[in-house]
């Protein structure tokens, strides 16, 4: 004990004053602390302690609860609990927290914790250490250990209170107390020094070196042997709460008024851009397993300080710094800063910042050092080229003059220095001003007159030209080679392989490849965001692109990426139209709005960590959160219950800086076909799902190097409903079989019944056919037998009357044969049941035909087509007495005749077949000559159906067999009389004729005749030539035509109308009669009054109004749109007529 009360009194105090060297190197200046968005909760909560377990998630302790952070959501694990202490043991499956309710254990596998058991209270005020399976804690005076689910003690030390515990190397537990004294124990406790307030924290540094806090704010440095301690340092009244290392050699320490940092032997407080507001209680340091650094603070929250940004830090003196638009360093290490509208200054190498009051008011745009001269060359918006002599201090300007030697404004926004000539990119184009020569800038390059934002070099005799597109000017030649990119270039700078790199506002950035001049456009999940401003290579093959919002650090070769914003630490909130700069010693500035960022590219390196592992966080089952014996993310897979149709999945991204660009995508192997992208802020919902086994599978890749993926992978089997399984579906199975044997078994009974049915029809339609063929045949003999019958009573009626009493049996015999036959074919053709024909007990005299007187001759002529020659004979008995007969033995021949006989009527009588003299009346239809002669068809086929399609094809009649001579006739007589109406009709007023019998040629005909001889009315040479020429027909065809439509010759139709018109013209004009005989072509005057008179009954000078009322022959006005000839051959050839 004497031995340690001499190393007492050889204790040396040393107190360091709180300062800020520029030339201090320490890592915790170089970025700022953040607090992390998602926990937006907890900004204004106490949090007291935090750790991390093995699956990546940060446990805090806090004053709401113990909750768990995964990088994207937080959830509660403890709730209403005040914690103060949290301790996870070495392989991070167990998390113990300690609160007034006593110490609870979790594992992280089980969502409920334990409560170890223990017969004291008060452990809130305990400290914890998780060595392995073992928890020790001390409180009190006592050091207790857990053996399952208790407590126990293992030692004690009489007047002792514990208040904090850590483990050497060697596994040896160290222990502070509040009274000052350090104890070791390793089995039994012993005192290592005892110090003058009370021990509030301890680390156990790299090299096993103890660092101790106390709570009047000394830290003591005990080394790792024990045999000596010192005082390194005192925060006055500050009480150290944490102290945690966080590189070699560098610590950071927590207070109850503010963080410090402590390298070497110095102490110092952090500077204001660390981010925590200033004076505020540190509760805990922690640092993860990836280097990042957690702050827990009392009235903020939680902040956090990512490693990688370790290389950037605020450059000294430059804090108050605004819109910092050039950089240029002097020999001698002092940097000169030019703002837009901010000033002009100097910082110095001992980090002291003086403002140039000559630099006042101007809008600088860029600055370049010229190392020839030792000056500074300066460009200015809407100004002009700037000069300032760092020796002398004087700022020179040089104006802008055009071809007439007036001076204007000029906006310079980029300085290229070669050959002692300034190549300038300005609003307007390139300049080049050569200060030694000259004395005003005038000279501009023709070939590029927009705005110039940046000028880089590409050899000697070459620089890119980066403004609205970007260009490769050539110094020797001055012509402008467009590069093959568009939209506004900022920058464009060349990387180590040759390549360009080309900013494009709103797009991002491009590269254009060296060897084949192809432009790949960078992804913009690489960049902070795509309103790049200015690129800077470095190093091997990085780039560095500034942009809006931050910082993005690229390899060429895409395989490594890194973003860092204000949200992820960076000091400065943008530099959109900043500047870049590389100084002497390697290091790199960046000018932005709210100052200047220093970057060391030799301590940034490369982050190799692994890309975290997601994890799946959380599963709700049609809108509730599922709970399984282990934790989500522990689980393989998982069982849904019929009905948990509706899937939505929460993912750990474990992701804390943001600085990686990570891409998400997912895809639900069963359900999906692609992976879907997504951002894991929202969860993977999926609705209706059918029952079955699917796999969900979730990869995040890193955005600069797709080749690191990470993949994640759950297991999901939906069960179906017990009318959906596997059972359930074989029953239905053999129910439907079941079902459709039963349905086979009917149908095919029916289908036997059918075919029964269907054969015993089949028989009787046998049947009945064979009686139908044999009426049928019957029926052109019996014809032949009825014909001559009624013939011979025509022309014989006076015989004897002994002779026709067995001429008239046989004629009623045979008329009772044409009444069995045609019920037989009209029971086929109507299909209706056989009507029974009753026999006659006492035969009926037949209806003898009418005695009549041999008929005179008519001179018509009629044409009888009938291939069976007894037939002919028949017909020419029948027609001879009354026609001229004209016979036919074909179709063919009877057309060839009908052309050059022009029958009156044509009665035809083809056994040939039905379909034989529909032709034949087809072809006398279609053709013009023969259109208007009627046409009489005769047929042993007797059904509606044949009386329709004769019609279509305009047939006028149809006389089915056996028929009456008498019928025959008078149909015929029918017919011809029609004609003869219509002869009449015309005769009385020709242009009111109406289609009726005739159909609507002859009508169109008529009205073609009418019209042309309407329309040559008034012409002296109008006569049946003109009139055949105008009607395109022969003279015989036109007067056959006429003759059968109106009963007068063409000259009489001529001069019928020509009469009409003479009658009309007395009535409207006042024209003498001589005038209207001469107009109408008339031969002479006398003439005209035979023919007016004789068509009238009066002279011309007797005709009077009344007259014309009562005669209906006095034509209307006849419209001079009638159709004409061609109109009604294209209508003859195109239907049937009638």
């Amino acid at each position: 004990m004497a031995t340690k009360d001499g190393l007492f009194r050889n204790i040396s105090h040393i107190v360091l004053t709180l300062v800020l060297s520029a030339a201090m190197t320490t890592t915790l200046s170089a970025s700022r602390f953040v607090q992390p968005s998602r926990l937006n909760a907890f900004r204004d909560a106490a949090v007291y302690s935090a750790c991390q377990d093995s699956s990546g998630s940060i446990w805090l302790n806090t004053s709401y609860g113990v909750f768990t952070y995964d990088g994207t959501h937080t959830r509660l694990m403890l709730q209403s609990v005040i914690a103060h202490s949290l301790a996870c043991n070495e392989s991070g499956n167990i998390v113990y927290s300690v609160s007034y309710r006593g110490i609870h254990r979790f594992d992280i596998r089980h969502r409920a914790p334990i409560l170890l058991k223990s017969s004291l209270s008060g452990w809130h005020e305990s400290s914890m250490l998780a060595v392995g399976d073992s928890l020790w804690v001390a409180h009190g005076n006592s050091l207790f250990v857990s053996r399952g689910d208790s407590l126990e003690t293992v030692g004690s030390i009489p007047e002792a209170e514990f208040s904090c515990i850590t483990r050497r190397i060697d596994k040896c537990l160290v222990l502070g107390d509040k009274k000052g004294d350090v104890f070791l124990y390793d089995g039994q406790f012993r005192r290592v020094f005892k110090a003058a307030a009370g021990v509030t924290a301890i680390l156990m540094d790299s090299d096993n070196n103890m660092w101790t806090g106390l709570a009047d704010g000394e830290i003591i440095l005990v080394r790792k042997d024990c045999s000596s301690y010192e005082v390194t340092g005192t925060l006055p009244k500050k009480e150290i709460r944490s102290i945690r290392e966080i590189q070699d050699g560098n610590l950071i320490v927590g207070a109850a008024d503010g963080l410090f940092r402590v390298s070497s032997v110095e102490l110092s407080c952090l500077p204001d851009h660390s981010g925590i507001p200033n004076k505020e209680a540190i509760w805990d340091i922690f640092k993860d397993r990836d280097g990042n650094v957690w702050v827990c603070t009392y009235y903020s929250g939680l902040w956090y300080r990512d490693k990688t940004l370790s290389a950037f830090d605020i450059l000294p003196g430059s804090e108050s710094l605004k819109m910092v638009r050039g950089i240029a360093e002097d020999f001698e290490g002092n940097f000169w800063i030019f703002t837009d509208n901010h000033g002009m200054f100097r910082l110095d190498s001992q980090g002291k910042l003086s403002e140039i009051p000559s630099g006042r008011r101007i809008k600088f745009q860029t600055a370049l050092f010229d190392k020839s001269s030792g000056e500074i060359w300066a460009g200015s918006f809407q100004g002009a080229l700037h000069r300032y002599n760092t020796a002398t201090g004087e700022l020179r300007t040089f104006s802008f003059q055009d071809e007439n030697g007036k001076s204007f404004n000029e906006t310079v926004s980029a300085i290229y220095l070669q050959n002692n000539k300034l190549y300038l990119g300005t609003s307007s184009g390139l300049y080049i001003f050569d200060p030694a020569a000259e004395h005003c800038i005038s000279r501009h390059i023709p070939g590029y007159t927009r705005s110039i934002y940046a000028i880089s070099r590409m050899n000697d005799r070459q620089i890119v030209i980066s403004g609205i597109g970007a260009y490769i000017y050539d110094i020797k030649t001055n012509n402008f080679h467009p590069l093959p990119v568009s939209g506004s270039c900022p920058d464009a700078q060349f990387g180590e392989n040759g390549d360009l790199f080309v900013a494009i506002t709103g797009v991002g950035l491009s590269k254009v490849g060296a060897a084949d001049g192809n432009v790949i456009l960078f992804p913009s999940s690489r960049l902070s965001d795509t309103y790049v401003s200015k690129l800077l290579p470095y190093g091997d093959s990085c780039l560095m692109v500034t942009s809006g919002q931050g910082i993005s650090i690229v390899r060429e070769d895409a395989g490594w990426n890194r973003i860092f914003k204000t949200t992820n630490g960076l000091g400065i909130s943008s530099f959109r139209e900043g500047c870049l700069v590389r100084t002497s010693d390697g290091k790199i500035l960046v000018g932005g709005k709210d100052g200047i960022i220093v970057f060391d590219p030799v301590s940034f390196s490369e982050d190799d960590t692994a890309m975290p592992r997601p994890a799946f966080a959380e599963i709700s089952i049609n809108g509730k959160t599922i709970s399984t014996e282990e934790r989500i993310p522990f689980v393989n897979d998982i069982v849904l219950n019929p009905g948990q149709t509706n899937l939505s999945v929460d993912i750990s991204t474990f992701d804390y800086s943001g600085t990686r660009p990570i891409l998400w995508s997912y895809k639900l192997n069963g359900a999906d076909n692609d992976w879907t992208p997504f951002t894991p802020d929202n969860p993977i919902v999926y609705m209706n799902l059918r029952p079955g086994k699917y796999r969900l599978c979730v990869r995040c890749q890193d955005g600069g190097n797709i080749d690191s993926t990470e993949e994640i992978t759950l297991g999901i089997r939906l069960k179906a409903s017990w009318y959906a399984t596997t059972l359930a579906k074989v029953i239905y199975v053999f129910l439907i079989l079941a079902v459709l044997a039963t349905l086979l078994s009917i149908l095919y009974s029916r289908m036997l019944l059918r075919q029964r049915l269907k054969f015993e029809e089949a028989e009787g339609m046998r049947r009945m056919q064979l009686f139908v063929d044999v009426s049928r045949s019957l029926r052109e003999p019996l014809t032949m037998i009825l014909g001559q019958l009624e013939l011979f009573f025509q022309r014989y009626a006076d015989s004897s009357p002994a002779g026709l009493k067995y001429i008239e049996r046989s004629y009623s015999n045979a008329k009772n044969m044409q009444t069995i036959i045609s019920g037989y074919v009209d029971l086929e053709n109507e299909n209706e049941e056989i009507r029974q024909v009753q026999t006659l007990h006492e035969e009926p005299q037949p209806e003898m035909p009418a005695k009549s007187a041999v008929s005179e001759k008519t001179g018509l002529r009629a044409l009888l087509v009938a291939d069976d020659p007894d037939n002919r004979a028949m017909l020419r008995s029948i027609f001879g007495r009354t026609y001229d007969v004209l016979v036919s033995s074909d179709a063919e021949e009877a057309l060839q005749c009908s052309l050059k006989e022009q029958p009156d009527i044509i009665v035809c009588d083809l056994k040939s077949g039905f379909d034989k003299s529909l032709e034949l009346c087809t072809n006398i239809r279609h053709n013009f000559e023969t259109c208007h002669i009627p046409f009489v068809l005769l047929t042993s086929h007797a059904s509606e159906q044949v009386s329709i399609k004769g019609a279509r094809m305009g047939v006028d009649a149809v006389i089915v067999k056996p028929f009456s001579t008498e019928t025959l006739i008078e149909q015929c007589k029918t017919l011809l009389d029609n004609r003869k109406i219509l002869q009449e009709k015309y005769a009385i007023a020709p242009q009111t004729v109406q289609s009726r019998q005739h159909g609507r040629k002859d009508y169109y005909f008529l009205n073609a005749a009418i019209g042309a001889v309407e329309r040559n009315l008034y012409s002296d040479k109008l006569d049946v030539t003109a009139l055949c020429q105008e009607l395109h027909i022969s003279k015989t065809a036109l007067n056959t035509k006429l003759k059968n439509i109106t009963g007068r010759s063409p000259r009489e139709f001529i001069e019928d109308i020509r009469l009409r018109h003479a009658a009309q013209m007395l009535l409207d004009s006042n024209k003498l009669v001589s005038e209207i005989s001469d107009e109408l072509g008339f031969s002479s005057y006398r003439y005209f009054i035979i023919r007016f008179k004789k068509h009238f009954g009066v002279t011309p000078s007797q005709f009077n109004p009344d007259m014309l009322e009562k005669n209906e022959m006095m034509p209307k006005e006849i419209s001079h749109t009638l159709p004409s000839i061609d109109d009604v051959k294209n209508d003859v050839e195109g239907n049937v007529c009638g």
